[in-house]
C-alpha cells in the first residue's frame, strides 16, 4: 500500500495547488460535471467484476459473456451521458457543463474493456501490480490535470483542463490491465449466459445506483438551493478530506473483496479474518481523519494565500471528523459481496440513499432557509448518516459468522477514544499558549507531533496487541492484508 500512500499524498498537493489556481465557481462546475459523469457511469459498474471475483473458480466459463455484456452496459452509458449534456447545463444554467460531460462521456465505454482483466487480476490475488499500475496511472493524471490547467486557466478554460485527464487515465488503466492478464475472450457474445450473470450482478447494479447517488447527491441537491461558489467551497473541501481515509482504503476492496471470497466456505473464520483487518484499519484511519480535522485551519493559511479557501475549512473539518465513522464501510461491503448476499447489500445500499437524500434535502433547505453556510450544513448532515449507518451496516456483515455488536464496538472505540484525547489535548494547548496561537506553523507542529506521539504512546500502554501488529507489519499500510493472504495461502495448500 506505499504507492497507494504516495498517490493519494500527489493528489492532496495537487488540489492544495489547484485551489490556487481555479475559483470557487470554476469549482463549482467540475463539481457539477464530475457529479453527472458519476450518475451515467454507474450503468457500466453492474457489478459484473464482483460476481466475475466472487465466482474464481470458473472465471473462463464467465469471461466471455461478462466482457461482452460490459461493453454494452458502457455504451449505453455514452449515449445517456451525450443526451443529458445540455439538459443538466440549462438547468443549472452554467453552458460551459455541455462540453465537460461530453468529455467524460468517453470515460464509461473504455472503461468496461477493463471490467474482465480486472477481474482476473484481483482473482489470481495479482495485488502489487494491480497498486503499481493503477498509482502510476494515478499520479500522470494529477500531474497531466496540473498541467493542463496551468495553461487553460488565463482562457478561462480552467475546468476544461481539470477535466481532460479523466479520458486519458482511462484508457491508460484499461491498457495496463490487458497487458497483465490477458484474459482469453471469444467474439460469440454468448447471449444465453447472459441472464445467469446478470441473477447477481442486476442487484450488484441496483446496488451500485445507491452507492452512487449517496457520492453524489450532496453536490448536486447543494446546488440546487445554493450558489455555484458554495458548491464549490464543499467540493474542493470534499475532495481533500476524502484523501486521508482513501490513502488506506482506496485499492482495499480490489485486494479484500477476492481475499475474503477465497474463505466463503468457512464463514466464522472469514469474519475473524475481516475483524482483524477492521481493527487495524480503524486504528491507522480514525486518527488521521481526526488529526486533518485539528491541522487543516493553520496548513491551510500556510500553503495558501491569505484568505483564499477559508470558506472550505469548517467544510473539511466536519468531513474529516465524519469520516472517521466511514472508516470499515468499504471493507464490511466487500465482506457481504464475498459471502454472495448480493440482495441483501442492494437492500441496506437503498435504505441509506433514501435516508441520506432526505437528510441532505432537509439540510440545504434549512441552510437557505435560515441563511447560513450551506456547505457547512451539508457536511453536518454527511456527517450524521454516517455516523448511524456505519456501525449498522459493519453489524450485518459480521452477523452470519457469529458476530456482535460488541465487536463492532471493538473496532470503533478505542481509535476514537484514544484518538480525541490524544489530538485534542494539543489542539487546546495550540489554542491556548499566545505564543503558539499566533503562528500556524506552530499550532500544525504541536498539534501533529504531540498529537501523534501521544496517540502512539496511548496505542503501546493500552494496546499492546495491536501495537505488536503494527510494528510487525510496519512495511504494509494495511498490515492484516497480509495476514488474509496467508490465510487464504495456508488453506489452499491443505486442500
Amino acid at each position: 500500500m506505499g504507492q497507494t500512500a504516495v498517490t493519494k499524498t500527489c493528489d492532496i498537493v495537487a488540489h492544495v495547488w489547484l485551489a490556487v489556481l481555479l475559483g470557487g465557481d470554476e469549482w463549482g462546475v467540475i463539481g457539477l460535471a464530475m457529479a453527472v459523469r458519476v450518475f451515467t457511469d454507474v450503468l457500466r459498474r453492474t457489478g459484473l467484476r464482483q460476481v466475475l471475483v466472487q465466482r474464481h473458480l470458473k472465471f473462463n466459463r464467465w469471461a466471455t459473456p461478462g466482457f461482452w455484456m460490459a461493453l454494452a452496459i458502457g455504451l449505453a452509458a455514452t449515449v445517456i451521458m451525450a443526451a443529458a449534456a445540455p439538459v443538466v447545463a440549462r438547468i443549472y444554467k452554467e453552458p460551459e457543463l455541455t462540453a465537460l460531460i461530453l468529455i467524460l462521456a468517453l470515460v464509461p465505454p473504455v472503461g468496461a474493456l477493463g471490467t474482465v482483466p480486472l477481474a482476473k487480476l484481483q482473482s489470481d490475488l495479482r495485488f502489487r501490480a494491480l497498486a503499481i499500475s493503477d498509482s502510476a496511472c494515478r499520479i500522470a493524471q494529477v500531474a497531466l490535470r496540473v498541467l493542463l490547467v496551468l495553461l487553460l486557466r488565463d482562457s478561462g478554460l480552467g475546468p476544461l483542463g481539470y477535466i481532460l485527464p479523466e479520458p486519458l487515465a482511462e484508457i491508460g488503466r484499461t491498457s495496463a490491465y490487458w497487458w497483465m492478464a490477458r484474459p482469453k475472450i471469444r467474439l460469440a457474445a454468448q447471449w444465453r449466459r447472459w441472464k445467469f450473470l446478470l441473477a447477481d450482478s442486476g442487484w450488484m447494479f441496483i446496488a451500485t445506483n445507491a452507492n452512487k447517488l449517496v457520492e453524489q447527491a450532496d453536490k448536486l441537491i447543494l446546488g440546487l438551493f445554493h450558489a455555484t461558489d458554495v458548491v464549490g467551497a464543499y467540493y474542493w473541501a470534499y475532495m481533500i478530506s476524502r484523501q486521508t481515509i482513501d490513502v488506506f482504503v482506496w485499492n482495499l476492496e480490489k485486494i479484500l473483496l477476492p481475499a475474503l471470497s477465497h474463505l466463503q466456505l468457512e464463514p466464522r473464520r472469514q469474519v475473524e479474518a475481516f475483524l482483524r483487518a477492521a481493527r487495524l484499519l480503524a486504528v491507522l484511519v480514525v486518527p488521521a481523519c481526526l488529526m486533518l480535522a485539528a491541522v487543516i485551519d493553520p496548513v491551510l493559511h500556510i500553503l495558501l494565500p491569505k484568505g483564499q479557501r477559508d470558506d472550505s475549512i469548517p467544510v473539511i473539518q466536519v468531513m474529516s471528523a465524519a469520516m472517521s465513522m466511514w472508516v470499515i464501510y468499504g471493507p464490511t461491503a466487500s465482506l457481504i459481496k464475498a459471502q454472495g448476499r448480493f440482495k441483501l447489500f442492494m437492500v441496506i445500499t437503498w435504505l441509506y440513499a433514501i435516508f441520506f437524500v432526505a437528510v441532505i434535502t432537509f439540510a440545504a433547505w434549512l441552510g437557505r432557509l435560515i441563511e447560513f453556510n450551506g456547505a457547512i450544513a451539508v457536511a453536518f448532515a454527511v456527517g450524521a448518516c454516517m455516523l448511524i449507518f456505519g456501525p449498522i451496516q459493519a453489524y450485518i456483515g459480521i452477523r452470519p459468522g457469529g458476530g456482535t455488536w460488541r465487536d463492532v464496538a471493538g473496532i470503533y472505540l478505542p481509535p476514537i477514544f484514544f484518538g480525541l484525547i490524544a489530538i485534542g489535548i494539543p489542539t487546546w494547548l495550540s489554542n491556548a499558549l499566545p505564543m503558539v496561537r499566533e503562528s500556524n506553523v506552530g499550532r500544525m507542529v504541536v498539534i501533529a507531533l504531540i498529537g501523534g506521539g501521544l496517540y502512539l504512546g496511548s496505542l503501546r500502554m493500552f494496546m499492546p496487541s495491536t501495537w505488536r501488529a503494527l510494528l510487525e507489519q510496519a512495511h504494509h499500510l494495511v498490515p492484516s492484508l497480509k495476514i488474509l493472504q496467508n490465510m487464504v495461502g495456508t488453506r489452499e495448500q491443505q486442500s
